[in-house]
């Protein structure tokens, strides 16, 4: 094989390799950046989602006149733009630590959104069966006494009271998962925020006072 031949092929060679390198490296780039785009857009998901349930939470300890078809929407909106912001990171190229921080916390705040939700469905429930209970017995006792109806009509009483106590007791028991929920929430802030980043989260204080409202008052024996 001729010199001249040779230093061809070798140029060749030297050239396919530096095309080779170079698409590796243009390859690397694009994947770098397109990850970094994907980041930024994974914060800018997270902070949005955090901005909508911390003006709901702060429906807790603000004065507002809010009615409960109002809170609901603004509820279920924001467990919405939490779910858009999940779905995104989970499917990114993100840091996988970054990523499963951000879905923890935002999951937690979903689960606090959905309890309050929960405790205010079931309080307008229990406000109007009491309604209900109240106008029932008020016709009881204006109405003339009728002793065919009257054992009836006090069987259904009963039953509308006993109806009134089980509504209660979900109350409570909505009220203890809301604060339960919350604290996870308090958690999870305090596991993820150093990775996640404090200004994209749920203002910390925000849920301090929440905590705070809920926080069930202690029996005296």
């Amino acid at each position: 094989m001729s010199t001249n031949l040779k230093t061809i092929l070798i140029s060749l060679t030297v050239a396919v390799a530096a095309i080779f390198t170079y698409v590796q490296v243009d390859k690397y780039l694009e994947a770098k950046k397109e990850a970094e785009t994907e980041f930024k857009d994974g914060k800018k998901l997270v902070s949005s989602a955090s901005a909508n349930a911390e003006n709901v939470l702060r429906v807790e300890y603000e004065d507002s006149n809010i009615t409960f078809n109002e809170l609901f929407d603004k509820v279920d909106e924001a467990v919405k733009e939490a779910d858009k912001a999940i779905i995104f990171v989970s499917s990114s190229e993100i840091d996988d630590g970054w990523k499963k921080s951000a879905i923890a916390y935002l999951t937690a705040s979903q689960d606090a959104l959905r309890a309050m939700r929960s405790k205010y469905q079931k309080s307008l429930d229990f406000s109007s069966h009491l309604d209900f209970v109240k106008d029932r017995l008020e016709d009881y006792r204006t109405s003339p006494y009728n002793e065919y109806s009257d054992a009836a009509d006090r069987q259904r009483l009963k039953r509308y009271s006993e109806e009134l106590d089980e509504k209660n007791a979900a109350v409570n028991a909505a009220n203890l998962e809301y604060y339960n929920s919350i604290k996870k929430l308090e958690s999870a802030w305090k596991a993820n925020n150093q990775s996640i980043g404090k200004e994209i989260m749920i203002k910390k204080d925000v849920i301090d006072k929440v905590e705070k409202k809920l926080t069930p008052t202690p029996v005296k024996p």
